[in-house]
């Protein structure tokens, strides 16, 4: 009966013989960067496509990686070892270097054999972070992001870690200041000028202060082959340049998730979150239209280190309790039929093939709606879909370097829907594809594309360059902001050539081009035992329009549609 026990207690996340860190690297840190070159070039194992990764599943993809000593040269063994020191525990006390103070142990004083006592794990401390933007043309933008993390985390056991971080800070955004379709909120909620600290402020185009909190409770058993999460992180949902369902850029929201591995060739990855309202006006009024909450589910097949396969979706749902979108190993696709169509459907699939050591191709595909019985598919904006594809190539001799060639489309209307009248509401609930505004998935609105080059490095420790090159496309037509919704009542097949539901990409309205050309670099200086991480960047950005007239693409420089060139330039600085 006592060995029954113990098991259960052990999976219960209450008994364990070392602490693990299974709490979260938020997904915009360069270990990433640094394990997807490795995974291409055969150096370990491939991770989930789901991220973020916690910090033990980090180590223990390094420790691989360090036992296989495949192809690895000096200077990689030495960039593995860099981010192997920056992730394991650190030792007891206050580490200037960490700004942090660190204590770890037993919880039991009882003289039992070490396997059987719980041990614990809990570091304290202060980051600062400073991201300062300008852009050179007239009149000049100008952006700075200020905040100061105070972070409690550790473990209790085994199985069971947590992270608690709250950031205030001081801003003033103007969003021109950002490469194009680059600009995410640094903040939760409204923001507060110093002149009125008691109101609520949509967006900090003034000095303000403000601040946003991300917090987590994580478990972990069988050695990182069922994890759970409850906390509010952002996410990285993919293995591309860019998840078309749920991207690196997007807003955090609060959330249950979870990820097991029943074999090594399969994989599955869930959440349930609620997710945020915009505020423009009224902390009240803003929110009533987005009680919507979303659930998604990922299935990954990885049988052959040629081959790899994921499926999976999401929903946006109204808040109420409908048991059936948390259960993870349910179809929401036909359960959303015996339910009623209350909500908003979503489908994704990547198809990759590997060359191992040199190169992954890969093309996916994310369906919002679809209705394959119309007289032209290709031009109704009924059929809202995003397609991408792409390579990475891992270039040889040079330390972790990558380059990535990808195309983008993203169709009118997708990740966009009308508001739907819903039981338990008195007034119509939005349903689109947002969070705090914000899209969750690729970081593009509506009808555009976009073609990508980019190449980076890692050539030293702490070291991490980059050169890009992106052509953007965006059409002001219908269906083109996030905020459109479709007229359901019109009637699809009979819509004529140039109507509100047809779409001609490039050709049936006013469109917005945009040629960047960008490079940047950012050093941790901690390989020197210096606390402190520099960044600079610059992008040159030339935008102009065309309209199609007479049956003609042509250029267009109009006052409302001026051709303009900005200098953008960018300076990232981060203590501890």
């Amino acid at each position: 009966m006592k060995k029954y026990l113990f098991i259960l207690v052990c999976l219960l996340g209450f008994a364990g013989a070392f602490a693990q860190q299974h709490y979260s690297v938020p997904v915009n840190e360069p270990i990433y960067y640094m394990l997807e070159v490795a995974q291409i070039k055969g150096y370990c194992s491939r991770m989930p496509a789901t991220k973020p990764y916690s910090v033990n599943q980090i180590l223990a993809a390094i420790e691989e990686i360090q036992k296989s000593g495949k192809g690895l040269d000096a200077y990689e063994l030495e960039v593995i070892l860099h981010f192997k020191k920056k992730y394991e525990i650190p030792e007891n006390g206050w580490s200037w270097q960490r700004g942090s103070y660190s204590n770890s142990g037993y919880l039991e004083k009882k003289d039992i054999p070490a396997e059987e006592k719980n041990l614990y794990s809990f570091e304290t401390g202060v980051r600062w972070t400073s991201d300062l933007r300008i852009n050179m043309a007239s009149p000049h933008e100008f952006s700075t992001i200020n905040f100061l993390d105070v972070f409690i985390r550790g473990d209790m056991s085994k199985y069971f870690s947590y992270n608690f971080q709250f950031s205030p800070g001081f801003y003033q955004v103007d969003t021109g200041a950002f490469d194009p379709f680059t600009f995410t909120k640094q903040w939760d909620g409204a923001v507060f000028p110093p002149s009125a600290l008691a109101d609520f402020k949509t967006h900090p185009d003034v000095f303000s202060f403000g601040f946003f909190v991300d917090s987590e409770i994580d478990l972990s058993f069988f050695e990182n082959k069922l994890n759970l999460r409850f906390g509010r992180v952002r996410h990285d949902w993919g293995v591309t340049g860019g998840s078309l369902l749920l991207h690196n850029q997007a807003r955090p929201f609060v959330a249950i998730e979870g990820f097991a591995q029943p074999t090594p060739w399969l994989k599955f990855s869930f959440l349930t979150g609620v997710l945020e309202y915009e505020y423009t006006s009224s902390i009240r009024d803003d929110a009533m239209e987005e009680q919507k909450a979303v659930s998604m589910a990922l299935l990954e097949l990885d049988a052959t280190k040629w081959f790899y396969f994921n499926f999976g979706g999401g929903v946006i749902w109204p808040k109420r309790f409908e048991l059936g979108y948390l259960m993870p190993n349910n179809i929401n696709y036909f359960y959303q039929n015996v339910v009623g169509d209350f909500d908003n459907l979503s489908l994704t699939s990547t198809i990759m093939f590997c060359v191992p050591g040199y190169a992954n191709f890969y093309f996916s595909a994310y369906i919002d709606e679809m209705n394959l019985l119309v007289d032209d598919f290709l031009n109704k904006d009924r059929n809202m879909y995003s397609l991408q594809g792409g390579v990475k190539f891992a270039i040889p001799k040079i330390p972790f370097s990558l380059l990535t060639i990808q195309y983008t489309k993203i169709e009118p209307y997708c990740y966009t829907n009308p508001k739907r009248e819903t039981p338990w509401y008195d007034y119509d609930v939005h349903m689109n594809y947002t969070n705090n505004g914000e899209n969750l998935g690729y970081a593009l609105k509506p009808n555009s594309d976009e073609l990508m080059f980019k190449f980076e490095t890692m050539p030293y420790p702490g070291v991490k360059a980059n050169l890009s090159y992106r052509m953007i496309r965006h059409g002001f037509v219908d269906g083109s902001e996030f905020s459109s919704e479709m007229d359901y009542s019109m009637d699809l097949n009979g819509a004529p050539e140039g109507s509100l539901l047809w779409k001609d990409f490039l050709k049936d309205g006013v469109y917005e081009w945009f040629h960047e050309l960008g490079i940047g670099a950012t050093t941790d200086f901690s390989i020197m035992n210096v606390p402190i991480t520099l960044g600079l960047g610059y992008t040159f950005v030339y935008k102009y329009h065309t309209d199609y007239v007479g049956g003609q693409l042509q250029r267009i420089n109009t006052a409302d549609y001026a051709d303009k060139s900005n200098h953008l330039f960018s300076i990232y600085f981060k203590v501890f």
